[in-house]
């Protein structure tokens, strides 16, 4: 779906499109690959955890699928392979959408690379990073942010949904600067009109994700208005809807909003 964008866009001669395949032990298996491929369990690559050992496949070594993307981005901005190269756009779709969510905020890429452009476009994750323990409340047409009562789920502000016992790639960062990088990076948020369906097999139904909001719009857009509430007068972050669409990520990737996101620069 991301090269039928490139190539709807007619952005063929000036586009490097890379997507990187981050797999679990099950998908080398089924695919026959050697011993030598990383391997991660529960998707966690979604989040930036560390690639895992198994008895049958034994890894000397494990690494974040964020330190891993920070290597791929180092790479291509070598001017020798890529001279005329300008702009890193990361883009992401629900699983996708997660680990671009979280990605943003803790990456040092563009602040080792300064004469790049980033920008980082979010679309329909199942959950998000909040900044804070405060989360939204909806009363009628009034949504407010407050610390939520957390009877019975003591770990709703755990990483990946908040920013209590990050990863490791996580704490090497740092919350404040987590924090700091997310608000002032350029991020579109792209959400699906339709994507409203709460019994999803693969929304997140934990009480911490529950807490967010009942479906991916719903969440999305109340993540949105929360990250307003620490905006300055530049404003960094921006939001679009796709009408008609559900989860759908063919139809998410190439439509208008997408495509304006992914090459107005």
């Amino acid at each position: 779906m991301g090269r039928k964008a490139v190539n709807k866009a007619n952005k063929n001669e000036e586009t490097l499109f890379i997507s990187p395949q981050f797999t679990s032990e099950k998908d080398l298996e089924d695919h026959k690959h050697d011993s030598n491929h990383l391997f991660w369990a529960n998707n966690n690559w979604r989040v930036g955890d560390e690639s895992v050992s198994s008895k049958k496949r034994k890894m000397d070594e494990s690494f974040s699928s964020f330190s891993l993307v920070d290597s791929i981005i180092a790479q291509v901005c070598n001017k020798a392979l890529f001279p005329k190269l300008k702009k890193i756009t990361i883009i992401g779709h629900s699983a996708g959408g997660q680990f671009v969510s979280r990605y943003v905020g803790m990456t040092p890429m563009p602040n080792v690379l300064t004469k790049y452009k980033f920008n980082f476009i979010i679309m329909n994750p199942s959950s998000y990073m909040y900044l804070d323990d405060r989360r939204p409340l909806k009363t009628g047409s009034t949504l407010t942010f407050v610390k939520p009562d957390t009877t019975g789920c003591g770990s709703f502000n755990d990483y990946p949904r908040g920013m209590e016992k990050l990863n490791p790639y996580a704490l090497k960062i740092g919350v404040e600067t987590i924090k700091q990088q997310f608000l002032n990076r350029d991020i579109v948020f792209i959400l699906g009109e339709k994507d409203v369906n709460m019994n999803d097999s693969s929304l997140d139904k934990s009480c911490g994700g529950n807490l967010q909001g009942r479906f991916r719009l719903e969440r999305g857009q109340f993540f949105y208005e929360y990250i307003q509430l620490f905006s300055n007068k530049k404003k960094n972050h921006q939001i679009d809807v796709v009408p008609n669409v559900a989860h759908d990520g063919n139809k998410m990737v190439n439509s208008k909003a997408a495509l304006w996101y992914l090459f107005r620069f």
